[in-house]
């Protein structure tokens, strides 16, 4: 999903310029009208930079190639013109960012000497841009004792069994039932199963309302106790959740009990 966030981050930089031109998006159908100016896209990802041991992070790069395609044989004007509009919009340092991935210009702009092909005034901007992604916090660790470590030790205490900050994984009961999470702020209990909840749903301390129930701060559609699967209701933050799957994330593969 990064390198969708890179890309959209630099597509919607590119169409918010402005006067606006005919756009052939990549992989996207557009029939050329005769005469009438254009830009061609694509975003060329490159290897990506493993600096750091370990697979908490890596660095995207790249091109996002821009091809002008103007009418031939009536000057080079237009197409320099809107060449140096994209260059402004993509100055060198320039940060765009989509769903907490930033997407930076690392150079200024490059444009090629323009040439005919195909019978159009071709002219060719390369914005090179690189995007460091961090893979999602692990908030705890399931080790041989089985037992989940959590960062805000009051919290930890209301999940305690054997010493504040630690709690054997599965251990927290709410009203009789397993608890997924529990919001210390609001006072929010969220169940491993949305039915067995509707049974607390009642006035009262420490009790979730109906479409309450969330899982790491984001609601959840349902809970196979079987599979051990949630589906969260916010596929973005799943995907932080879960490491990749789109709308799903394992249960205990956060902090159980947040923050």
């Amino acid at each position: 999903m990064n390198t969708v966030y890179v890309r959209r981050s630099l597509e919607r930089a590119l169409a918010s310029i402005t006067p606006s031109i005919a756009t052939a998006w990549e992989n996207v159908k557009y029939r050329p009208s005769t005469g009438t100016p254009y830009q061609q896209v694509n975003c060329l990802f490159a290897r990506p930079e493993n600096p750091t041991v370990g697979g908490g992070f890596h660095r995207e790069n790249g091109i996002f190639q821009i091809r002008l395609m103007y009418p031939s044989y009536v000057g080079s004007r237009g197409a320099t013109e809107r060449a140096g509009l994209i260059r402004a919009a993509f100055s060198r340092g320039t940060s765009f960012r989509t769903e907490m991935v930033d997407t930076i210009i690392q150079r200024t702009p490059e444009i090629y000497p323009g040439r005919i092909e195909n019978g159009r005034y071709v002219l060719q901007i390369d914005i090179r841009f690189f995007a460091d992604i961090f893979a999602p916090q692990v908030l705890h660790e399931v080790v041989p004792t089985d037992a989940a470590t959590y960062t805000d030790t009051v919290l930890a205490s209301l999940f305690d069994t054997s010493g504040v900050g630690v709690a054997p994984i599965g251990s927290f009961t709410f009203g009789g039932e397993p608890v997924i999470s529990y919001d210390v702020t609001s006072d929010v209990a969220s169940y491993t199963d949305t039915v067995l909840a509707s049974l607390f749903d009642t006035s009262g301390v420490g009790v979730a309302p109906i479409g309450s129930f969330t899982f790491g701060g984001e609601p959840v559609i349902s809970y196979d106790v079987t599979s051990d699967v949630l589906v969260l209701a916010d596929p973005v933050v799943a995907v932080l959740l879960s490491g990749g799957s789109v709308g799903v994330s394992t249960f205990g593969s956060v902090l159980l009990g947040g923050p």
